[in-house]
């Protein structure tokens, strides 16, 4: 799947892209919204469920950040390539949607190559899984 879910303002940063690094996506509009708070999400991150060195080490970086935005900071080059795919729902969750929608505004700043893009629509596809199921 091809697919880029983008808010209406990401989607505008997607349209000013090269062709090149568009060819071959399609992008859908975010629309499910949930209202998040630094609070909850603070909470998510003190309940993380940490089954791997990796993940405590993710969740002491974000631990204390007063923002979304500072978490999504301190972890923007994190290397998540080696998360179990339990560890990084597990993340994503705490994080919140919020937070992955810093990271994607983020990501957009520097895409160079077709990688850059796969990138965002890793992290496009969380925070709508996340959205989806937060939201229900």
């Amino acid at each position: 799947m091809n697919t880029l879910y983008l808010t209406a303002d990401e989607k505008k940063l997607y349209d000013a892209l090269s062709d090149d690094l568009k060819e071959g996506w399609e992008t859908e509009e975010e629309t499910i919204t949930f209202e998040d708070t630094d609070e909850l999400r603070q909470l998510r991150i003190d309940l993380m469920e940490v089954s791997s060195p990796v993940t405590k080490d993710i969740q002491e970086k974000a631990q204390g950040k007063k923002t979304m935005q500072e978490a999504a900071e301190a972890l923007k080059d994190y290397d998540l390539t080696n998360l179990s795919e339990d560890d990084m729902w597990e993340v994503f969750f705490a994080l919140g949607p919020d937070t992955v929608t810093s990271m994607i505004e983020k990501l957009f700043v520097d895409v160079k190559e077709d990688k850059d893009v796969e990138n965002i629509s890793t992290f496009s596809i969380v925070r709508h899984e996340l959205l989806t199921n937060l939201s229900s």
